[in-house]
């Protein structure tokens, strides 16, 4: 388990060598990815990091979740608006936001908690706590939204989603506010998750482990590097992995077909091991091709979360990977932040 108490490192060589590849290449515009100066302040770059041991239960049958989360706090508190950092031995005010109708509730630790204002669906709370302590959280209900519209140039639209739980599949992100977010920090994360049986998670980071009973499946990912948000995909999907010496390869596809997962992940093993050469180790545990149910070209820290249509097109494989790969080893240490962009 990472310790929560130490601040996130200055950023290596490797880190600074990636993002020049990057730039050199045009890669950062087409992946829609956004790069903060390696100039930036010491503060952005060294923030209080927390450390979540999430277990969550989803019902894709009505779109409700059930779930506690231990935090382990730094030892100084995230500077945000609001927030505190007293004299040693006196609690702290730190600020967490979860999705509106969770109700979170402290199961232990010496904490108070209490609601503090509302940002669209997302709900702010102010916690107090001694730093550097461990607080568990319980909560639980609905995460369920509905597709938008985003307008973009020459008449072209896509789709986004804040978040859901659902019969077709989970999508969940930082932004959708399934587990408790303290503001201001970066974030490492051991997570169970409770599904029904035929269904697997996918997370960043290492994993999956899973435990069948008959009755449900359990999946664990854990990542000790911290990262800015943490992410949570699940549907019925069947998983193929290819273990290698720099990382795992893995796909999780919703329909079975062994072909298409043996092309993935051999490409995969194949970028891996040629950017690790030119620049350096790569990051992760693991790169997986998730099949999403709506048509995305996201990318997220170890894994790629390609639409039905857009994984399939005969150009992806030596279009997308070599780009994403790389963008893997900068985004991990915070030089480069992956947001979402659809491939048409």
């Amino acid at each position: 388990m990472h310790d929560s108490n130490k601040f996130l490192p200055t950023l290596p060589p490797t880190a600074h060598l990636w993002l020049i590849l990057l730039s050199l290449l045009g890669l950062l515009g087409l992946l829609g990815l956004s790069t903060t100066s390696l100039a930036a302040s010491e503060a952005s770059i060294r923030q209080p990091v927390v450390a979540h041991q999430i277990r969550i239960r989803l019902d894709p049958s009505d779109g409700s979740l059930s779930a506690t989360d231990r935090l382990s706090l730094p030892a100084v508190s995230p500077e945000t608006s609001g927030s505190t950092s007293p004299p040693t031995g006196r609690p702290a005010a730190i600020f967490i936001q979860l999705h509106q109708g969770l109700e979170p509730e402290i199961l232990s630790g010496n904490a108070t908690l209490e609601p503090v204002a509302r940002r669209g669906h997302l709900a702010q709370f102010r916690l107090e706590a001694q730093p550097g302590s461990e607080i568990e959280l319980g909560y639980q209900g609905r995460i369920q939204h509905d597709f938008s519209a985003v307008r973009e140039g020459m008449g072209r639209e896509r789709q986004q989603l804040i978040g859901t739980i659902s019969p077709e599949g989970v999508f969940l992100s930082g932004f959708s506010g399934w587990y408790p977010k303290v503001l201001g920090s970066l974030e490492t994360v051991s997570l169970e998750v409770s599904l029904p049986p035929d269904w697997l998670a996918v997370a960043q980071g290492e994993g999956p482990e899973i435990e069948e009973d008959g009755e449900q499946v359990r999946i664990g990912w854990r990542e000790n590097a911290p990262q800015d948000e943490l992410y949570l995909i699940a549907a019925p999907f069947t998983l193929y992995r290819q273990p290698n010496d720099n990382a795992e390869a893995q796909a999780f596809l919703r329909n079975a077909d062994a072909d298409l997962a043996a092309r993935y992940l051999e490409a995969t093993a194949t970028y891996i091991d040629r950017y690790s050469q030119l620049i350096g180790p790569y990051p992760y545990a693991k790169f997986a091709l998730v099949e999403n149910f709506w048509e995305t070209g996201y990318g997220m820290p170890s894994f790629t979360l390609l639409g039905p249509q857009v994984l399939r097109l005969p150009f992806i494989l030596h279009f997308l990977l070599p780009a994403r790969d790389p963008a893997q080893l900068v985004g991990q240490r915070g030089v480069c932040r992956l947001f979402t962009r659809q491939l048409e």
